[in-house]
């Protein structure tokens, strides 16, 4: 969290006054997302690994953002 606040160019109690914890801060909309990690996991086809459909819906909230995909396979995922 310091190094955030660090980089930000604020003081790490203020980080920690929007968010309690590293997790609040990364899963800020954590209900939402939950939310997609368990649909995508319960719906996934038979064939699939949990980890597959997860690297899937990593790919997929990428895309919505409009950033950039790697390539998995040629980075060994």
């Amino acid at each position: 969290m310091a190094e955030i606040a660090d980089a930000v160019n604020i003081a790490a109690k203020t980080v920690f006054v929007y968010f309690p914890s590293k997790e609040d801060l990364v899963f800020s909309d954590s209900g939402e997302m939950r939310d997609r990690i368990v649909a995508r996991i319960r719906d996934r086809h038979p064939d699939e690994t949990p980890l597959a459909a997860m690297g899937a819906l990593m790919h997929e909230l990428m895309a919505e953002s409009g950033e950039v995909i790697a390539d998995l396979q040629r980075c060994g995922g």
